[in-house]
């Protein structure tokens, strides 16, 4: 083989293992994150509202479904995933929030709870 075939290669090659590499940081290597369902019912009105929670780092966010989210939110670290396959990111300047992101699944922002995970 010529000299530039092989580089060629070689380039190629640390390429493909590098999106492999980042692929699978995102899916078989992030931490899974705990979620609770049902942390939070409250009325407004004649609706009822049920917040979703996630526990990052022994401290449970929660949901705010009856003020969502209009502007976009900026998405800072990578934290982790969920067992739904939502990734998890830490909100850009607001150590205070996550945001839960998938594949046709719309931006949701969870709020660092005043009260800690009870073990």
């Amino acid at each position: 083989m010529r000299r530039t075939t092989k580089i060629a290669l070689i380039l190629v090659s640390c390429i493909i293992l590098f999106v492999v590499g980042t692929y699978m940081r995102y899916t078989v290597f992030a931490p899974t994150l705990q979620e609770i369902e049902n942390v939070q019912t409250f009325n407004k009105g004649t609706i009822e509202y049920v917040s979703q929670g996630i526990v990052y780092k022994k401290a449970t966010y929660v949901t705010q479904p009856d003020h969502p989210t209009t502007k976009p939110v900026k998405k800072g670290k990578f934290v982790g995933k969920t067992k739904r396959g939502l990734q998890v990111y830490q909100v850009e300047n607001h150590d205070d929030q996550l945001v839960a992101t998938g594949f046709m699944f719309p931006d949701e922002v969870y709020t660092k709870s005043l009260q800690s995970k009870k073990e």
